[in-house]
């Protein structure tokens, strides 16, 4: 009955698409795949050891969570979800990780290691577990300052921004120490080098719930000298990928430094057939439409405004 709880869970759990709009968001859900498969394999463990030998119950639960994982993988051709080697290769390591240090601290098992097995399979499980963990904590932890940093959206200062942002088509993104004339002097700014493309520019996955705030801003020039006309567009998380269905608007970026600001009000009225839901964010794209390849666009400071009593 315990083994079979745990197969439903891992099939529905593969079958449920877990809404995940951003890359980082995304990236946890898939690293999730190691520990929850390792955590299977160490509980058919202790379900199998109740009627079975130490070495038995590991090589069926080893067979187990592997099946499982391969069921499930498969089982996602008929769901909203893709199956994939790589989730595959991730619960793989998770059950061997799990298990091998599982081995390393029960008593029984230790009795037939020598000193010398007894180490090396501590060592790889450790390893492996560590390994099958380490997505889980990077990815997280991207969510989390994401979530702390509100209502700054980016700054392009901090390492785990990393995980928020990413080019759309070609273009190449760099961080820049600002110019001279920058309003806020201190950290990094984003360099846009827009590619030889229909369209280039920059995808941001920012913290999804705007509903208590007015407006949001960014610092924005042109690094060549010449006068851009960037589309910005910012849909939600049941955006349909048509034009109509999110919010678009072009802006000229001047080579004199200055702070463009976008009304909330714009985005919940942006879309004819439906409102623009502004608690459920999915993402911010800044791009030009026909670069001949070599524009730079530097933006800084994206961040959410709340209106005081006064108006300002």
């Amino acid at each position: 009955m315990i083994a079979a709880s745990i197969s439903v869970i891992a099939i529905v759990l593969h079958l449920v698409d877990i809404p995940a709009t951003s890359l980082a968001g995304r990236s946890l859900v898939d690293a999730l795949h190691a520990p929850g498969f390792g955590l299977i394999a160490v509980s058919a463990v202790l379900l199998f050891r109740m009627t079975a030998g130490p070495r038995t119950a590991y090589v069926r639960a080893l067979l187990l969570a592997l099946a499982l994982a391969v069921i499930s993988e498969a089982a996602q051709y008929v769901g909203p979800r893709d199956a994939d080697v790589a989730d595959l290769l991730w619960d793989l390591l998770g059950i061997c990780g799990f298990l091998a240090v599982a081995a390393s601290v029960d008593e029984q098992c230790r009795r037939e290691l020598s000193l010398a097995a007894f180490t090396l399979l501590l060592s790889l499980g450790i390893v492996a577990s560590l390994w099958a963990l380490q997505a889980v904590v990077s990815n997280g932890s991207v969510l989390i300052a994401r979530a702390t940093s509100m209502p700054v959206l980016a700054t392009f200062d901090d390492s785990w921004e990393l995980g928020i942002y990413r080019p759309l088509g070609e273009a190449e993104l760099s961080t820049k120490i600002p110019p001279e004339e920058w309003p806020i002097r201190s950290g990094t700014i984003m360099a846009i080098d827009l590619a030889l493309s229909r369209y280039s520019g920059i995808i941001i996955d920012p913290y999804p719930d705007w509903s208590e705030y007015q407006s949001i801003s960014f610092v924005a020039a042109s690094a060549d000298g010449e006068v851009h006309e960037i589309w910005i567009r910012v849909h939600d998380a049941e955006h349909n990928s048509h034009w109509e269905d999110r919010y678009n608007k072009k802006l000229q970026i001047r080579p004199s430094v200055a702070r463009y600001e976008i009304e909330l009000s714009d985005l919940r009225s942006s879309i004819e057939y439906r409102e623009f839901e502004v608690s459920r964010v999915a993402n911010i794209v800044l791009y030009k439409v026909d670069s001949i390849g070599h524009e730079r666009i530097l933006i800084d400071d994206i961040r959410l405004n709340r209106k005081t009593t006064d108006g300002t």
